[in-house]
C-alpha cells in the first residue's frame, strides 16, 4: 500500500510539473506573439518614416522651384 502512494504522490508531482511546463510554454508564445507584434509594428513605422522623408524631399523641391520662378518673374 505505501508503494502505491509513492507512485500516486509521484503521478502527482509529475502532473503539477506537465501543469507548470504548460503554463511556461503558454507565456512564451505569448511574449513571442508580442514581439513578433513590436517588429511588424517598428517594421510600419519605418516604411512611415521613408514615405515621410521622400514627402519632405519632394517639397523642399517644390519650394525651390516655386521660389526660383517668382525670383525669375522679378528679374
Amino acid at each position: 500500500m505505501e508503494k502505491i502512494q509513492e507512485i500516486v504522490n509521484l503521478l502527482d508531482q509529475h502532473i503539477d510539473d506537465i501543469d507548470f511546463a504548460k503554463s511556461s510554454i503558454s507565456k512564451i508564445e505569448n511574449e513571442i506573439a508580442r514581439k513578433e507584434n513590436n517588429i511588424w509594428k517598428a517594421s510600419e513605422l519605418g516604411k512611415s518614416i521613408k514615405k515621410n522623408e521622400r514627402n519632405v524631399y519632394l517639397e523642399f523641391l517644390y519650394s525651390f522651384i516655386i521660389i526660383g520662378l517668382i525670383l525669375y518673374l522679378i528679374f
